[in-house]
């Protein structure tokens, strides 16, 4: 499965999509990929948003809710859950700021995070949680 079908004459009669099973190995050049089976590849992201620090979403994916869980602090929930346990996925943060201020963004230390939940926290860099205006979220892994 996952190649194309010919009629033996060089036509292509039927085109057979990739597995599951193809997507999450990676590692076939022979097979296409439907819209269906991309979220299956390592290399996509899984689930994403922009969020103001009030919690309020912008666009997302995967994204079921965000909430604004303290100053400095947001939580995202992912709609479809990552597998393997709560080290089974990347997150990857970037605030965006009123003024040229520096954050430092972290997975919160003190909250582990689950396969459904990310806590972020935003600090000034010398350990106060601050809120930015508005954080931008990624997550990479396997659901």
């Amino acid at each position: 499965t996952g190649y194309l079908k010919g009629n033996g004459s060089g036509t292509v009669t039927e085109a057979v999509p990739a597995t599951q099973a193809e997507m999450e190995t990676a590692t076939s050049t022979a097979v296409h990929v439907t819209p269906g089976r991309t979220q299956y590849h390592p290399g996509v992201a899984k689930g994403f948003v922009n969020a103001e620090a009030t919690g309020s979403p912008g666009l997302s994916y995967n994204v079921s809710s965000v909430a604004d869980t303290g100053t400095g602090q947001l939580t995202v929930n992912w709609t479809t859950a990552f597998s393997g346990g709560n080290a089974s996925y990347v997150v990857v943060v970037t605030p965006q700021n009123a003024d040229s201020s520096s954050r430092c963004i972290m997975i919160s230390n003190t909250t582990t995070p689950t396969t459904t939940a990310t806590l972020i926290n935003s600090e000034n860099c010398v350990g106060t949680l601050t809120d930015a205006v508005r954080y931008h979220v990624v997550a990479f892994g396997d659901q």
